[in-house]
């Protein structure tokens, strides 16, 4: 009972009559933890890429073969890969949609059979929900220059509506014939300026957009053409790209030829109206996958897991463990000096607890006790600027981030931080706990 008193003694002391020594060693072990967080952070700006694309490295996939695991994407699709609960992609699913129109306005095309643009689908809010895990591959934002934006009513209604973008030779109140399907022009777009599509930088990217539901209505609809046996239509390549002035200009073929071509509307050596695939040989998580998902990514897509790779370990491990190794040691150097400091300061609290020590010895204290109370009480002020450095870590970031853009926070850096944090406290407190002892002899 008498040590226990003695105990609690010292300990109410900490934080009572002693608390402006204990708030000393808190706030120096706070700036020796910040000293050594500022070397990590600087090494991780020298070394490594910025959070947002090492996030990628890490959460990324991709087939070795780099061969394209296409799939449409319609409700079989939808059904299948929800049922493997990957996280949510964020980028890089590479997301294809083209259509056919083979008339204008009920007259057929001059010198071809058919003209092929690139769409983008529109979808109604139930089917935003639904798609939400490749929500950023189906952005897309556009300004509406002539007559009128499509409504969700008419999107959640399947009206087949569409629009335009400017100068591909249709207007407002044209109606294309895609083999059968018919579609309505209501408006004329662009795409905004500086809009970023998929990952990469297209300041004028254009699309028809057409609402997902159509593309569904033209994907259960395939042309009857055997593609094996060479069948196919006649396509002049001057449809290929924009339209000049508003105008497409045929191509004059070779005398005695004739130009053929099926486009991209084509899946299993089938033709489509329209069509929407998604191609999977190379996708970007919101988060990293777990080995289990990686195996069920692999049979989703039917190759082996073997051939299956992320970026963090083709190439970035390295970088990482250079990055480790480097971080280590600079702290181990900045740690150093740390330790003097904390040296300093542990002992100086322990001087000003010595009568306490010995009224300890007095009471049938052995040397021991005093070792290893010292040590632990010094241990729990440790853990407590520990505890509190890492919650001031982010604000503190912000101010680093300030002087140099390149500081980012990461959980790697705090980590390594903690570890060099704590092993040169505890170097400092294990001579203070001798020191305690040899001061407090029961003669004294």
């Amino acid at each position: 009972m008498k040590k226990l008193f003695v105990i609690t003694t010292i300990v109410k002391d900490l934080f009572t009559s002693k608390l402006p020594y204990t708030a000393v060693v808190l706030v120096s072990l706070i700036i020796s933890f910040f000293t050594l967080f500022f070397v990590t952070t600087k090494v991780a700006s020298e070394h490594l890429e910025s959070t947002a694309l090492e996030n990628r490295y890490y959460n990324d996939l991709y087939v070795l073969d780099d061969q394209p695991n296409s799939f449409l994407l319609n409700d079989d699709f939808y059904n299948d890969y929800l049922k493997l609960t990957f996280p949510k992609a964020t980028s890089s699913t590479n997301i294809m949609s083209f259509l056919k129109y083979s008339k204008l306005n009920d007259k057929k095309l001059p010198g071809t059979d058919f003209v092929e643009v690139n769409v983008h689908p529109l979808f109604s809010k139930s089917e935003q929900d639904k798609y939400e895990a490749f929500e950023f591959s189906l952005r897309y934002e556009y300004d509406v220059i002539d007559g009128r934006d499509i409504t969700e009513e008419e999107l959640s209604e399947h009206k087949n509506v569409a629009l335009a973008p400017e100068g591909w030779a249709v207007k407002v109140g044209d109606t294309l014939d895609c083999f059968g399907h018919k579609l309505k022009i209501v408006g004329l777009i662009k795409p905004k300026e500086g809009f970023i599509y998929g990952e990469f930088y297209n300041p004028y990217r254009e699309r028809f957009l057409v609402p997902y539901d159509f593309l569904l209505e033209c994907m259960k609809d395939p042309l009857d053409l055997d593609i094996k046996n060479g069948e196919d239509f006649n396509y002049n390549p001057g449809y290929r790209d924009k339209p000049v002035d508003n105008k497409y200009v045929l191509i004059d073929p070779p005398p005695n030829t004739t130009f053929r071509d099926v486009g991209q509307t084509v899946y299993k050596d089938k033709i489509y109206p329209a069509i929407i695939r998604i191609d999977l040989d190379y996708i970007v998580f919101s988060e990293k996958i777990t080995e289990k998902q990686k195996n069920d990514f692999a049979k989703f897509i039917g190759v082996s897991p073997d051939e299956l790779r992320s970026s963090y370990e083709r190439y970035y491990k390295d970088t990482v463990k250079e990055f480790n190794n480097q971080a280590l040691l600079e702290c181990a150097v900045s740690g150093a000096f740390c330790v003097l400091n904390a040296v300093m300061i542990v002992l100086f609290i322990c001087r000003k607890n010595i009568g306490t020590y010995k009224l300890f010895r007095v009471y049938g204290g052995s040397k021991r006790n005093i070792f290893m109370f010292n040590l632990v009480s010094m241990l729990a002020i440790i853990l407590l600027a520990l505890i509190i450095s890492a919650l001031m870590s982010m604000p503190v970031m912000n101010i680093f981030h300030r002087i140099n853009q390149k500081y980012e926070f990461r959980e790697s850096c705090l980590i390594i931080t903690s570890a060099v944090f704590l092993i040169v406290s505890v170097l400092a407190c294990i001579p203070a706990a001798i020191s305690a002892v040899r001061k407090s002899p029961v003669s004294n």
